[in-house]
């Protein structure tokens, strides 16, 4: 309750305002704010600040360009970029620019024109498209996005010009799927036959080439060599996110899905949360990149990145495991912390960027802390996939997954201007699976909650049960 409805969100505020910029970590004048990062930090102050957000996308997608990839970063005050060659960027845009119209309803953004940073403009729905063809336009030997200077994790970045990236491959999946929804909503029936195709090829390349048999690899060096896998000689032979990116980009089947994330649970998980990839690198490797600058256990080098980490929980909502995704959820929550507060080190209201894995010393130590990407991605994690109440384009969507000891759960949620009163009964002690749900006395077919005016307020009765809608 204390971190839900209070502190998680008032980062989640902090964040968005100064995103990496400015803190006891960060200097901010050489690294302006993140084209990646500022994506991600809209997630979850859609629901009080749509109008900063849609300004925000609007910034953002200001510093694309015309063949779809973008600046690794921008400056607010002076609106220039700076950087660029990062394999991952330009496809976040795709994730804030959804998840708005999810919470608002307004499909009339799409049709905002707005310019490109090497000149000439369109509409944001082409700077999605164009976003999508990009990473498709540019991919290696396998079949795969190409690498670049990096992906989400910036210490692989010397992997050569021919890398490929399996984490990107995915995520690639993950919003070209996005996309199509939507295409398919504002009547883009081409766009949504066109993006369904690519998606599926890239998830047939993906499960041809990168199951190493009990997990994803990560990557794809220059001379094809994978990063990831088990015949690694020393260092990352499991990394976290092409697991957990598996399950939410809906490319594995349900035995891939279950099997690589029983490895994470085997390989990466501690007391103190997932921890980024196992083995840490002991010896610096040039070409793979400055991951091995670290110590072992911190940060990149198997440091458990308090970012990631919700990616994992989310992925086990969505096998239906409630037990396990709400004991990763809770294990770097800053709140439940405080008995540790001697190892902890850092602020008990606060997600930090990462904490220090069994591999180090200083286990469970937290550091980087108010300015990260975690407070966003875990509040998503707890309000939109534990407690399952998450926006739909077409209403509220409830899907519970939770512990199978819990028995009730309420929530007041705010959409599109309607207040929803909703109490959630659990009396079989499931994690999943819905059997009724009654908006103001009557009941309703599915899981989407119906649209109402502004300023109404409705209760909504929700009984979960083991033959239920959406039992996992």
């Amino acid at each position: 309750n204390r971190m839900i409805n209070v502190w998680n969100q008032y980062q989640c505020r902090i964040t968005f305002n100064w995103a990496r910029s400015a803190s006891f970590y960060e200097s901010g004048i050489g690294r302006g704010i993140g084209f990646r990062d500022s994506n991600q930090d809209c997630l979850w102050v859609l629901h009080v600040e749509p109008s900063s957000v849609k300004q925000r996308i609007i910034d953002l997608a200001k510093n694309q360009f015309k063949k779809g990839n973008s600046f690794h970063q921008y400056f607010p005050l002076t609106k220039a970029g700076d950087k660029s060659g990062y394999s991952d960027d330009h496809l976040w845009l795709i994730v804030s620019t959804t998840n708005y119209i999810k919470e608002t309803g307004d499909f009339d953004f799409l049709k905002c024109r707005v310019p490109f940073a090497d000149g000439g403009a369109a509409t944001l729905y082409e700077h999605l498209m164009r976003a999508i063809g990009y990473s498709f336009k540019n991919c290696g030997r396998h079949g795969m996005p190409l690498l670049g200077y990096a992906d989400w994790n910036d210490c692989l970045n010397n992997l050569g010009k021919e890398a490929e990236s399996v984490w990107v491959a995915q995520f690639l999946c993950y919003a070209t799927k996005e996309l199509a929804i939507l295409a398919k909503l504002i009547s883009k029936e081409k766009d949504y036959s066109r993006l369904n195709k690519l998606y599926q090829k890239m998830r047939r390349i993906i499960n041809r080439c990168a199951w190493d048999g009990s997990w994803y690899i990560r990557i794809f060096d220059h001379k094809s060599r994978p990063v990831g896998a088990k015949n690694c000689k020393e260092g990352g032979k499991i990394y976290l996110n092409t697991q957990s990116w598996a399950v939410l980009s809906e490319i594995a089947d349900n035995p891939k899905a279950f099997k690589c994330m029983d490895a994470v649970k085997k390989n990466l998980a501690t007391e103190h949360g997932i921890k980024l990839l196992a083995p840490a690198y002991k010896t610096f490797y040039p070409y793979i990149g400055a991951i091995g600058t670290f110590a072992p256990g911190l940060k990149e080098n198997a440091g458990i990145f308090c970012h990631a980490n919700p990616w994992a929980v989310i992925a086990e909502t969505k096998l239906g495991r409630g037990n396990l995704a709400f004991s990763y959820y809770k294990r770097i929550l800053p709140a439940a912390r405080n008995a540790i507060a001697h190892i902890q080190k850092t602020e008990p209201y606060v997600y930090s960027q990462f904490i220090a894995s069994d591999e180090s010393p200083e286990f469970g130590r937290s550091r980087n802390s108010w300015l990260t990407g975690s407070a966003s991605w875990n509040l998503v994690a707890a309000s939109s996939y534990i407690l399952g109440i998450r926006p739909d384009y077409k209403g509220l969507a409830i899907d519970p997954c939770i512990p199978k000891k819990w028995t009730y759960f309420k929530v007041k949620r705010v959409f599109r201007g309607a207040i929803y009163h909703i109490e959630v009964r659990n009396p079989e002690h499931v994690s999943s699976g819905i059997k009724s749900i009654a908006v103001d006395g009557k009941n309703i077919s599915g899981n989407i909650l119906p649209l109402f005016k502004p300023g109404t307020s409705h209760l909504v009765k929700v009984i979960m049960g083991r033959r239920g809608l959406n039992a996992r």
